[in-house]
């Protein structure tokens, strides 16, 4: 009773999900822990309830954006956002192809800027209406897009909820308003008559995809059904803006639209927050600016589009949301205002980081970020250690590039890593002090119809020091693709390689970061510690490491159902943990000792029968 289980379905032919359930209980909300963000701000990092059960075009090419992303260990993810991953690396190479275009076969009727606004405030203030039915729901869409392009034999067909959801679809996807994807901002789109000369709309076209959006939404709450077609990327960005729009920002005088006081407060708390924690170059700078926005009227200082963005509460959620967090930092610093990073990288791979001279940020999803991590665990002075927080992983340890004196955008090299266990092969032998080890503390002791408890390696002493960061130039150019954010030139791509020092043997190790390993936080179990069935022992056979075996130690080729990596020596010796599976391009399960999750429920899920990792790291 309580033990983890594992299921897998294909919610499509390329689109597995992973879900957990405890036996003889079922679902309960621990499995699906959401992690809470360090400040209301950040909250804005992932897509909100109303949106995710039709966000799945999104969710295919941007995993960040899910709420359930996450796990309960820096720089994990929850067996959720490990299957996004899986299915987003199996199809990374597809994700530059072009969405469908839409057209109409009749025009949009024209609407005065007054009544757009009027609609807007009322839908704002009183949603659909407390006496709204199909029938009135019906009438304001014809309102909105003229006469219905179709008839329907049955009367009362016509007035169906549905119908209306896909009319409006139906013009949001043909709108002239450029797609969020292609400026990555809603105030590019909301300036759009300032930005690009002589253009062909206008805010008053913005503000009406925003209504036709919040129309949308609002229907697909009360129909509360799960897929509708022609729910594209471009139409989740759409709908995520018109929540983030209506919630933000207030109409004032002469049709002017700014934001709420309260939103402008928690924004630069928010961001200031951030870059104290985070100890960021040219914080002062940070703080007066900061202070200048909560004590003056911030549309009569010069705000860079981002800060203006980020201000209004309007960042676009999952992987663009880290750069947005960079962009209002630059924006806000008087110094690096006029060197904002040009370069480009695949922003939806989250492969980047940014480095300055005394120290480095990587993106949280980076093959960096992953290892280092852990590092945001270590006891140390208040203010004095790595972070992880708002989708960054900093301070680190500074490569000290040539180029970084006010901050360099780099991409990193990393392969996607091998996501079946029997895909792996092992590169060499054991290391010689590897121990295979059975399911139970006396090895085969007892015949095969017993239940047994499987027992982990006792806690480690040993300890473990990350010396150096290095990165080595490994390409000047990539191709352009859809996942790229756009700059001036193309970065190079670096590998990233890491020297460890360990103290019992008094070596040192050095782990080239090859792949970018995912990461899965071991869920909570009930009522353990659990038995292994009767005649299941071999999925349960594991061989274990230590931090000293591991510069000699390769893959097993699956001779054990799982490698337990033993790094209860602390922070730094988890890094090298995760360094190691990321050098031999494995996937592992993180497990915490004693906490949650009992051993035999850690062993499935970094086995065949969960997440297929064929790796446990044991802190």
């Amino acid at each position: 009773m309580g033990a983890l289980v594992v299921h897998k379905v294909h919610k499509t032919s390329d689109s597995l999900m992973c879900y957990a359930w405890l036996a003889g209980v079922g679902e309960v909300p621990e499995l699906a822990a959401r992690q809470p963000e360090f400040h209301p701000a950040f909250a804005l990092r992932s897509l909100s309830e109303a949106i995710i059960p039709v966000a799945d075009s999104l969710l295919k090419v941007d995993v960040e954006a899910d709420p359930m992303y996450a796990g309960w260990s820096p720089g994990s993810t929850s067996l959720t956002g490990f299957s996004r991953e899986l299915n987003f690396w199996r199809r990374v190479d597809d994700l530059a192809d072009a969405e469908p275009s839409w057209t109409r076969t009749s025009n949009i009727i024209s609407l005065r800027s007054d009544f757009i606004l009027e609609r807007w405030k009322a839908i704002v203030k009183d949603g659909l209406g407390s006496d709204w039915t199909e029938k009135k729901g019906y009438d304001a869409v014809r309102e909105l897009l003229g006469p219905s392009d179709y008839t329907w034999l049955n009367q009362d067909e016509t007035f169906k909820l549905r119908h209306q959801i896909s009319d409006l679809l139906a013009v949001m996807n043909a709108s002239p308003v450029p797609s969020m994807q292609e400026g990555n901002s809603i105030g590019v789109l909301a300036h759009i008559d300032q930005v690009t000369p002589k253009p062909n709309v206008g805010f008053i076209d913005f503000l009406l995809q925003m209504l036709v959006a919040r129309e949308v939404t609002l229907r697909m709450a009360k129909a509360k059904q799960r897929w509708y077609g022609g729910v594209t990327v471009r139409i989740v960005y759409d709908l995520v803006a018109a929540e983030l729009w209506s919630q933000n920002m207030e109409l004032g005088a002469q049709a002017r639209f700014d934001p709420h006081k309260a939103v402008q407060e928690r924004q630069v708390g928010g961001i200031l927050a951030f870059a104290e924690a985070m100890r960021w170059p040219y914080l002062s700078e940070i703080r007066e600016t900061a202070q200048k926005l909560l004590t003056s009227e911030p549309d009569q200082m010069a705000l860079d589009i981002r800060a203006w963005d980020w201000l209004g509460g309007l960042v676009l959620p999952g992987a663009l949301f880290p750069l947005a967090v960079i962009g209002t930092l630059y924006s806000m610093s008087p110094t690096l205002r006029t060197r904002m990073p040009g370069t480009a990288v695949k922003v939806h791979r989250g492969n980047y980081g940014i480095v300055y001279p005394q120290a480095s940020y990587w993106a949280a999803r980076s093959v960096l970020g992953k290892v280092l991590a852990p590092l945001s665990l270590a006891d140390a002075e208040a203010g004095d250690k790595t972070k992880c927080l708002g989708g960054w992983v900093g301070p680190c340890l500074s490569p000290s590039l040539a180029e970084s004196t006010f901050g360099l955008l780099v991409q990193l090299k990393g392969r996607p890593p091998s996501w079946v266990a029997e895909d792996r092969g092992a590169d060499g032998g054991d290391a010689p002090a590897a121990v295979a080890t059975s399911p139970t503390a006396q090895g085969r002791q007892g015949n095969a119809a017993e239940w047994t408890i499987p027992t982990p390696p006792p806690a480690s002493t040993d300890t473990v020091t990350l010396q150096t960061l290095r990165l080595t130039k490994m390409a000047v150019a990539q191709p352009a693709d859809g996942g790229a954010v756009r700059g001036d030139d193309a970065p190079p791509v670096y590998l990233a390689r890491l020297d460890f020092r360990l103290a019992r043997g008094r070596l040192m190790a050095t782990m080239a970061l090859q792949a970018n390993s995912v990461f899965v936080a071991a869920m909570p179990c009930r009522g353990g510690p659990h038995r292994i069935k009767p005649g299941a022992a071999a999925g349960y056979v594991f061989r274990a490491l230590g931090a000293e075996d591991l510069p000699r130690a390769e893959l097993d080729g699956g001779a054990t159902a799982v490698t337990v990596i033993n790094a209860t020596g602390g922070p730094a010796a988890e890094t090298f943990a995760r360094a190691w599976c990321s050098e031999k391009g494995t996937n592992a399960v993180v497990w915490k000792r004693g906490e949650g999750c009992c051993f035999k429920c850690a062993l499935m899920l970094a086995g065949r029968e969960g997440a297929a990792a064929g790796v446990l790291i044991m802190c």
